[in-house]
């Protein structure tokens, strides 16, 4: 049925409301996807990242880049120590630390964050109980200190 407008057009007002309905529908499944799941952003990510196979790169002789668990992880080894640049997702942080020790031949001794995103410090609560010297700028240490509310 078509109704005319002010303007002088017609309005076919069936189509409109199939037009609303569907829209509607649209909305209200998305966001009861969002109700049912309770997923955050980092949740979301971090199953990402957990599906990702962790790969080992060799840089240089002394030098190796670990990525597939979020941001990319540094080792940089001299004749004492091994420093690591971030360190990953923390459901990953073990298997991180294998893998810079099978890379390296000796364990992580030192551990600079370069920012506080979760997929950069994931592995601190783990490097740090075994003893690993966290680096940190002094915001980064702010923010580690600090609740963070992450959409």
């Amino acid at each position: 049925m078509e109704h005319a407008r002010k303007d002088g057009r017609k309005a076919s007002f069936p189509v409109q409301i199939i037009v609303m309905a569907l829209i509607m529908a649209g909305i209200t499944s998305r966001l009861a996807g969002q109700v049912i799941t309770k997923e955050t952003a980092i949740q979301r990510a971090t199953e990402q990242f957990e599906s990702t196979p962790l790969k080992t790169s060799s840089l240089s002789a002394q030098v190796f880049m670990f990525s597939g668990d979020g941001g990319n992880v540094v080792a940089i080894v001299d004749n004492g120590s091994t420093l690591l640049i971030d360190s990953g997702v923390d459901s990953r942080a073990t298997e991180l630390d294998h893998a810079v020790f099978d890379a390296t031949a000796r364990p992580v001794t030192r551990l600079v964050n370069t920012h506080c995103h979760f997929d950069h410090i994931g592995g601190n609560v783990f490097l740090g109980a075994s003893g690993v010297t966290i680096i940190a700028q002094e915001n980064v240490k702010k923010r580690l200190s600090s609740p963070q509310n992450v959409a």
